[in-house]
C-alpha cells in the first residue's frame, strides 16, 4: 500500500508543478517535461455472490488501479512506465510492474504503417488489442487470460503496426480510434512466456503473433478478422528436461459501431503459460488439449446507456475437470463520459463437475479514467 501511494503522490506532484510546462509561451522553447503524459485507470467494486469451496462473500474492494507515465524523447523514441496495483490475498493493496518499455517508431514501408518496436516489459499482441474492442476489462478478465493461457504483458519485444493507413476520421471518432488501420494491423514479438508477474524459469523463448484484416472497410468498415498464434514452451524448470510445449491458436470475427460492438473467437491449443494445465492421471503428465469459444456483444443506447452480455465455454478435454464450464455474463451500465463507467454485471460458471458446485457473483463496479 506504501509503494502505491507514495507512486501516486509523486505523479501528482510532477502533474501539478512540472506538467504544466506542457504547453509553453510564445517564442519560448519547450522544457524536458513538454511531452510527458500522465494517467491511469482504476476500478473500485462492490461484489456479492458465491464461490466454490469458499461459500458466501460480501465485499467492497479495488479490483485494479493502473498508473501509467509516458515521456516522448526524440521523434522516433519514447517510453511508458505503468504501476499495476491489486490485492493480494490477505486486503492489502500491492504495487507491481506491468510495463515498463521503450518504443521505437519507424517510417512507412509500403502499405505497413504506424510502424513501431516495444523493447523491456512489453504489451504482448493479443490482449491489449482485443481490449479495445471489448472496453468492459472493469467485470474482469478477457476470455484467454481469464482462462490462463496468456497475459498481457511480458519480457521480451512487440513489433507492431498498421496496413494501408488509418480508418478516416469519422470512424476514429464516432467508433474506435484504437487499432484503426484501414486494412488491418498486426503485432508479434518474442518473450519469456510467463507474464509480467512470472519468474523465468527456463530457457525458452515463445513467440506469439497476431494479424487482423478489415477486408472490406468501403463497405462494413467495423469488421475485423484476426488470427493469434503461440508457439514456444510453459513456464516451467527445465531442471528435469524440456518444459512441455505450449501451443495456441485464436480466430475471432469482430464487428463495430457507433451503437454496437459484437465479437465471436474460437481457440484451441495445447498447455498454458504457467504449465499448470496438466493431466495428472496419465503417466507422461501431458498439458491438456483445450479448446473454446466466446461470445461478447455491448449494445450503446443513447449517449450514456450501455448494455453487456458474454458466453464463455472452456473444454479441457478432461470431462472431469473443473476447468470444464460454460460462464454467463450480463450488466448494464451507464457512461459518464470518456470511458468513465458504472456497470452492475451478473457473472455465472456452471461447471461440468458436479462435486465443486457453481459460482455466481453480482457487482457493481465503477471504472475511472484519470
Amino acid at each position: 500500500m506504501r509503494q502505491v501511494f507514495l507512486f501516486v503522490l509523486v505523479t501528482r506532484l510532477i502533474g501539478n508543478n512540472l506538467f504544466a510546462a506542457e504547453t509553453p509561451e510564445a517564442g519560448k522553447p519547450e522544457t524536458m517535461w513538454s511531452d510527458l503524459k500522465v494517467g491511469g485507470v482504476y476500478y473500485l467494486s462492490y461484489q456479492q455472490g458465491d464461490k466454490p469451496g469458499m461459500g458466501v462473500f460480501s465485499e467492497f474492494t479495488a479490483k485494479r488501479a493502473y498508473v501509467t507515465v509516458q515521456k516522448t524523447f526524440l521523434p522516433i523514441m519514447s517510453s511508458r512506465v505503468t504501476i499495476d496495483a491489486y490485492q493480494d490475498v490477505t486486503g492489502d493493496l500491492k504495487a507491481r510492474m506491468k510495463y515498463m518499455y521503450a518504443a521505437f517508431k519507424f517510417p512507412d514501408f509500403y502499405f505497413i504503417n504506424n510502424l513501431s518496436l516495444e523493447v523491456g516489459l512489453v504489451h504482448t499482441p493479443w490482449l491489449d488489442f482485443e481490449e479495445h474492442i471489448n472496453y468492459y476489462r472493469m467485470q474482469d478478465t478477457m476470455f484467454m487470460e481469464r482462462v490462463g493461457i496468456i497475459n498481457s504483458g511480458d519480457f521480451g519485444l512487440t513489433a507492431m503496426g498498421y496496413l494501408g493507413g488509418k480508418m478516416d476520421d469519422d470512424y476514429r471518432k464516432t467508433v474506435n480510434d484504437k487499432y484503426c488501420g484501414k486494412y488491418g494491423s498486426f503485432a508479434a514479438g518474442i518473450y519469456n512466456g510467463g507474464g509480467y508477474h512470472a519468474q523465468e524459469l527456463n530457457d525458452n523463448k515463445v513467440f506469439q503473433g497476431r494479424l487482423t484484416v478489415r477486408p472490406i472497410p468501403a463497405v462494413i468498415p467495423g469488421f475485423q478478422v484476426s488470427y493469434f498464434h503461440i508457439n514456444g514452451r510453459v513456464n516451467e524448470s527445465d531442471t528435469y528436461g524440456k518444459p512441455r510445449p505450449w501451443t495456441g491458436h485464436n480466430v475471432m470475427l469482430s464487428l463495430e459501431h457507433s451503437w454496437y460492438t459484437v465479437t465471436g473467437q474460437y481457440i484451441t491449443g495445447h498447455g498454458n503459460k504457467s504449465g499448470w494445465w496438466i493431466n495428472w492421471s496419465s503417466f507422461a503428465m501431458n498439458a491438456w488439449d483445450y479448446e473454446g469459444y466466446s461470445i461478447f456483444g455491448e449494445v450503446k443506447a443513447g449517449k450514456h446507456i450501455r448494455g453487456i452480455a458474454r458466453f464463455d465455454h472452456l473444454d479441457p478435454g478432461i470431462e472431469e475437470l473443473p476447468g470444464n464450464y460454460n460462464r454467463y455474463i450480463a450488466g448494464a451500465g451507464w457512461d459518464f463520459g470518456q470511458r468513465n463507467i458504472l456497470l452492475v454485471d451478473y457473472d455465472w460458471v456452471e461447471y461440468n463437475y458436479p462435486e465443486f458446485g457453481d459460482f455466481n457473483r453480482i457487482q457493481a463496479t465503477m471504472q475511472v479514467n484519470f
